[in-house]
């Protein structure tokens, strides 16, 4: 039996065929459930996201779910109403590089997914380290920030997370960083060399820092996702006008990745 993958699935979306959004149903309502929840959207959120944004779906280019979710995250985001709070601007990358500059790499990311909302336990699982390292470097950057700062308060990087994210993702280095690499990083498969460079752009770019941080985002909601069972997609496949297909088209759906 062939295997049915994601590149299949954008292929057949565009196609308007039901395989593509019976996988798509499937396979990646949960993740995008997931990133949706943490960062403030419901249910309905989800449904906007789906039948508002469903060209960020079919306009995709063919990649993985990892790199799939990582391109998806600004649309959910947006269905989502984030941010749901008073956005503060006291923070700003330039003062944040010049505070952090003798931060490692490791604790850079651990420093920037408080901007993106996620707590010690949350950061340390992302981050495949334990709770207390993730603490320490964040209490290290809070002394950094306050040792030039003004005016500086404990939730700062929180606060400021929006307006952060944002210019972070705007400030694209001449030579970022392929995706590919950073999940070649999570995965262990880059060589020494390979992983000094992404550490030296990391330690220069807030940019690298943000995108690695959403690739481990969406490694980490697409490795814990469970493929819905055909009671829990149906409501969704309704979205699409799709009908659950015969037993032996479900089976091979559900079993591909």
């Amino acid at each position: 039996m062939s295997i049915y993958t994601t590149f299949e699935m954008i292929t057949d979306c565009r196609a308007g065929k039901p395989e593509g959004w019976i996988f798509f149903v499937t396979h990646l309502i949960q993740p995008c459930r997931t990133i949706l929840k943490h960062y403030g959207g419901d249910e309905d959120a989800l449904r906007r996201f789906l039948v508002d944004k469903r060209s960020v779906i079919t306009a995709s280019e063919p990649a993985t779910s990892r790199h799939l979710m990582t391109r998806w995250r600004g649309a959910l985001l947006e269905s989502a109403g984030y941010p749901q709070r008073p956005v503060r601007h006291d923070l700003d990358l330039e003062i944040l590089q010049e505070a952090l500059v003798e931060l490692m790499p490791l604790e850079r990311q651990m420093v920037w997914l408080e901007t993106m909302e996620y707590g010690i336990e949350e950061s340390a699982t992302l981050m495949h380290v334990a709770p207390d390292a993730v603490m320490r470097a964040r209490e290290k950057a809070g002394e950094m920030l306050r040792s030039k700062m003004d005016h500086w308060w404990k939730s700062i990087l929180f606060d400021c997370g929006p307006s952060l994210g944002a210019a972070a993702r705007a400030a694209i280095p001449a030579e970022p960083v392929a995706f590919n690499t950073f999940i070649e990083v999570i995965d262990g498969r880059l060589t020494w060399q390979g992983r000094f460079e992404v550490d030296r752009s990391l330690s220069g770019s807030w940019h690298e820092v943000d995108h690695f941080c959403r690739v481990r985002e969406a490694d980490e909601v697409v490795g814990r996702a469970h493929p819905l069972s055909e009671a829990e997609a149906q409501p969704y496949l309704d979205l699409f006008g799709v009908k659950l297909p015969k037993p032996s088209l479900w089976k091979r759906m559900v079993s591909s990745r």
